[in-house]
């Protein structure tokens, strides 16, 4: 059966002496994976067509044991992000949530849709890219199906207070007052009102509003290990690629601070 889609490349494998067994986020059918044929050989057909980073239209056939590639018109490559060795490790963290979370078989275009727009707010310098990150991280669980209560205190539905905390593991906000006179054990964190609203902007608003707002480079500081760590306490999977990525924002930190 002859079938027709949208998607990105987010990982591409080599099998045997010429083929490729390449995963694809797609916006109709989720994550699939397609056998590529003689995808290493530079002068047959399709030849370099899917890579990682690459957004295409696909004709595939489906057979039995899965997916095999027709035909490809490639219309997005954001492969510009392999030339900055930073910005490439981070989309290739990208890459590696979406094919994690995202669903398989499955109508997946909110996901496809946020990861494209992620990489192209990357590659053209549009956004911080630990803004970037938080963004994908947060809204990605969200979409997933582990949205966090930010509403107001799991308590008094209190919407802002003095002090409010955000229990990583159970997804919600306490205030300081409800927490006194509860005796659960909590994985919290206090968050600013700033904080706060960043965080509800990720996790409520709209698409076409979600990358239109702005926080200070300090807040992005705050903000960024709390979504790091909301993803590594839902989902059960260590990222290698994150790894890779901050030990290169490490290596960086101790050349600047040799040369100040």
């Amino acid at each position: 059966m002859k079938i027709t889609t949208t998607g990105l490349v987010l990982r591409e494998m080599d099998i045997g002496e010429s083929d490729k067994l390449i995963n694809i986020l797609t916006e109709d059918r989720g994550i699939i994976s397609v056998i590529s044929p003689n995808a290493k050989r530079l002068r047959m057909k399709n030849s370099g067509s899917l890579q990682m980073f690459y957004y295409c239209d696909l004709t595939l056939f489906k057979g039995r044991k899965g997916y095999i590639v027709d035909e490809v018109e490639i219309k997005e490559r954001f492969e510009n992000l392999k030339y900055d060795m930073e910005k490439f490790s981070l989309a290739e963290y990208f890459c590696e949530v979406a094919l994690v979370l995202s669903p398989r078989e499955g109508e997946s275009r909110d996901f496809l849709r946020l990861i494209l727009n992620c990489l192209y707010f990357l590659l053209k310098d549009k956004m911080d890219m630990y803004l970037i990150k938080s963004v994908l991280e947060l809204r990605i669980c969200c979409l997933a199906g582990y949205m966090p209560n930010l509403i107001g205190c799991i308590g008094c539905k209190e919407y802002k207070c003095e002090k409010l905390y955000f229990d990583i593991t159970n997804s919600f906000l306490i205030c300081s007052d409800c927490l006194k006179n509860n005796n659960s054990s909590y994985n919290l964190i206090l968050i600013s009102s700033g904080i706060l609203d960043a965080m509800r902007h990720i996790v409520y608003s709209k698409f076409d509003k979600l990358f239109l707002f702005k926080i200070s480079d300090c807040s992005i500081n705050l903000l960024s290990p709390i979504c790091e760590k909301y993803v590594d306490e839902h989902v059960d999977y260590k990222f290698k690629s994150l790894n890779f990525f901050k030990s290169l924002n490490n290596y960086a930190f101790e050349v600047r601070k040799k040369y100040e």
